[in-house]
């Protein structure tokens, strides 16, 4: 929300124009952060994300309670298309960024999907 407050509503065409915006030369963003938070606080949100990914990492292929026989449909279709966009990487062919946005209700599987959609990359990778 607070970038929200002291953003403009720019259109940001390519990551290279990211530092010729009037709100990024205009704000100090490190100073503010610091003069925001104390140190104790950004090195525990430092420490928190080290460790989250750290535990993201060692879980993959760990995780043998996901299948992809328990998806219902529509999380199939999108882990179908996830999974032929990675091998089309894989085999070096030339392919246009992948996004997907998995949104829906609380409890309808959309971390069960991630954690299959992991697994499953992660055994491609290493085959």
């Amino acid at each position: 929300m607070h970038f929200a407050e002291i953003g403009l509503n720019v259109n940001i065409v390519s990551l290279s124009n990211l530092d010729s915006r009037d709100i990024d030369r205009n704000h100090d963003w490190v100073n503010d952060t610091q003069q925001r938070y104390s140190f104790d606080d950004i090195k525990k949100a430092y420490d928190f994300v080290n460790e989250a990914s750290t535990d993201a990492i060692d879980d993959l292929g760990k995780d043998d309670s996901v299948n992809y026989e328990n998806l219902n449909e529509k999380q199939k279709t999108i882990f179908n298309r996830i999974e032929s966009h990675y091998s089309s990487i894989l085999m070096g062919n030339s392919v246009k960024l992948l996004r997907i946005i998995i949104m829906d209700t609380a409890g309808i599987g959309k971390s069960y999907l991630i954690r299959t959609i992991r697994k499953r990359l992660s055994i491609m990778e290493n085959s």
